[in-house]
């Protein structure tokens, strides 16, 4: 019995991440990588715009506001404290180029985030703002 809700419950956990769908031509391609495991990075907005899928974005030609999620760990602050997470929302804004790959990447050092906008080859292209912070 414990088995069989095990295993129910991870094809139904299963099911909700798809398959990222194939690059557009006409799209600009960004991918979301965050430095640590435990952290988060989601796509949350192109241009104030709420995005359907959180693993990504993928905006037509030219200047756009990309809006992600950052949630990363921090310490309690003392032995008895747990570890907190917190959440911070990272903008990044450039002019995008259809058919190109870009990467938004975030970590974050002790409590302050950090975002960079990298080509294909590695080229920093812009710096993120932090916009919010909070648990």
């Amino acid at each position: 019995m414990r088995r069989s809700l095990v295993l129910s419950l991870l094809l139904i956990l299963s099911g909700c991440a798809g398959p990222l769908p194939e690059p557009r031509d006409d799209r600009a391609w960004v991918d979301l990588h965050t430095m640590m495991p435990i952290d988060t990075f989601m796509a949350q907005r192109i241009d104030r715009q709420r995005v359907e899928d959180g693993r990504f974005f993928q905006v037509p030609p030219g200047p756009h506001a990309l809006e992600a999620s950052f949630q990363f760990e921090i310490g309690g602050g003392g032995m008895l404290n747990e570890p907190r997470r917190l959440r911070c929302l990272l903008t990044v804004n450039h002019d995008f180029e259809a058919g190109r790959r870009y990467r938004f990447e975030s970590r974050a050092m002790g409590f302050q985030p950090q975002g960079w906008l990298y080509d294909e080859q590695d080229n920093l292209l812009a710096r993120a703002d932090v916009s919010f912070c909070g648990p």
